[in-house]
């Protein structure tokens, strides 16, 4: 069973934000506040920040969106938004981007614009996750590796040790001219390699979806 992303949205005007809500709520975990002081005081009792991402209006009362996130990012609490605005001057669109704003959508929204935004955040957020995972494992193999290498120097030959680890590793295609230490070292090689494609491919949606 899939989890449905956990969202925050945060808009004074019921109307709008409940339409929001019953619309999307079949692929969404949605929690909506109707002010800034509301979603900071939901913040506030949470020990851990409960939500992926926050969709939020620009204007909320006597504040802004922005000062909410902010004073949400004053109490470590960060996380994704789309700041939502009818308008916005270049300053404040400037302030917006320097605070993280990762998409700013103009107002009024069709469901069907502010869904299809969500779901590539959501999808550009698993691919982080998942290099960050990645990168981690490689350095963790790689550590391993150091520390199981000197290990059997200690008790083999070189050739003893590559000449076992090849068949084991890959009998089908054994080449005594590559020890196993070249053969860890083209596995990560490659691992790089694919992470900078990703790198490549992540940025190609992001454009693609801004371009949109």
């Amino acid at each position: 069973m899939n989890i449905k992303p956990h969202i925050a949205m945060i808009d004074d005007e019921f109307d709008i934000i409940d339409t929001y809500k019953d619309l999307l709520s079949d692929k969404y975990n949605i929690t909506e506040f109707y002010s800034a002081a509301e979603y900071l005081a939901h913040l506030e009792k949470n020990e851990k920040n409960p939500f992926e991402l926050i969709v939020t209006d620009y204007r909320l009362g006597a504040v802004t969106g922005l000062d909410m996130v902010e004073k949400a990012q004053s109490l470590n609490k960060h996380t994704a938004f789309i700041l939502m605005s009818g308008h916005l001057d270049k300053e404040t669109t400037l302030r917006a981007h320097n605070i993280g704003a990762h998409r700013i959508l103009e107002k009024p929204i069709r469901v069907e614009s502010l869904d299809h935004e969500i779901k590539n955040l959501i999808y550009e957020f698993q691919i982080e996750r998942i290099r960050a995972e990645t990168r981690k494992l490689t350095l963790q193999m790689k550590e391993l590796c150091s520390i199981f290498d000197v290990f059997l120097e200690q008790h083999f030959s070189k050739i003893q040790i590559d000449e076992f680890f090849m068949r084991v590793l890959n009998p089908d295609k054994f080449d005594k001219n590559i020890s196993f230490r070249e053969y860890v070292l083209n596995i990560e090689e490659k691992l790089y390699r694919n992470m900078q494609m990703e790198d490549i491919l992540t940025r190609q949606v992001q454009t693609k979806t801004q371009a949109h």
